[in-house]
């Protein structure tokens, strides 16, 4: 039986993305809110973002959004990886 951990409602979580995931996040989406591309660009390579749930919530929304509306197959796939990660949070 797994247990689960109570989170508080401002206390962050950690979100692990690979190098080309942030490249991607940050290069590639076109309507990201620059609280998240500031919170990402300051996260040393290597260290997890780290975001309460509501703001990655918020956060997987844009990652969605860009998603579902990119022509590009290959970043489609990789911004839907990112929304996974934010979705087991």
């Amino acid at each position: 039986m797994t247990w689960k951990k109570r989170i508080s409602p401002r206390e962050k979580v950690p979100l692990k993305l690979t190098p080309t995931e942030t490249k991607a996040i940050l290069e590639d989406l076109m309507c990201l809110d620059g609280q998240y591309e500031q919170i990402i660009q300051e996260t040393p390579d290597g260290k997890p973002v780290m975001m309460t749930l509501d703001d990655l919530e918020d956060f997987a929304g844009y990652v969605a959004a860009e998603a579902n509306h990119t022509d590009d197959k290959k970043l489609g796939r990789k911004l839907d990886k990112v929304f996974d990660k934010c979705q087991k949070k």
